[in-house]
């Protein structure tokens, strides 16, 4: 549903959004304002799709993701404590040992900073690929095409980096075979 924008706590032509990658926010789909009646409902079908099987990945992985910052500092602590209590030959006291934590907490927790971006990528590539197998491959390249023909400001500019350019994600799509099923 895409709600009027003069009601109250509504905000559905929203300004941060770019062009190819609305939102969900409840049951208001949140879209660029520079996208206000350029594609049809049928044509939004591919670009929302792709969209909310990101945002629905994204969100059950959310979970790892706290796990895997919380990890480093647990093993941390408990590292630490073994190697006080097991070894007499140590000898740190509280401030020498909350600082060889917290320095052992941010090498472990800030390592996988680079593949986050690379995780991104590769997740909203495979969103478009579901997407494509739901809505059409043709259909998805061709409304993203359309969408690239607007050559719309933040699809230049306004971008966060993680998100593909229109173009990237039009090469991927072509070079997608499909969904192959088999039998046996």
């Amino acid at each position: 549903m895409i709600c009027d924008p003069t009601r109250r706590h509504s905000q559905p032509w929203y300004r941060d959004v770019p062009s190819d990658h609305p939102s969900m926010q409840g049951d208001i789909l949140v879209v660029a304002p520079s996208m206000k009646g350029r594609l049809s409902p049928s044509e939004w079908k591919p670009i929302v799709a792709a969209s909310m099987i990101y945002y629905a990945k994204l969100n059950t992985r959310k979970i790892l993701g706290i796990i895997v910052m919380v990890a480093p500092f647990a093993l941390a602590i408990g590292a630490g404590i073994l190697a006080v209590v097991l070894s007499p030959d140590i000898n740190l006291d509280f401030g020498q040992f909350g600082l060889l934590l917290t320095l052992a907490w941010l090498g472990l927790s800030l390592s996988p900073f680079p593949f986050v971006l690379w995780f991104e990528r590769r997740l909203w590539l495979t969103a478009d690929r579901q997407a494509a197998d739901y809505a059409g491959q043709q259909s998805m390249i061709q409304v993203l095409g359309k969408v690239e023909s607007f050559k719309l400001a933040e699809l230049e500019g306004g971008r966060t980096s993680s998100l593909l350019s229109v173009a990237q994600r039009i090469v991927s799509l072509k070079k997608y075979q499909g969904a192959t099923v088999r039998f046996g």
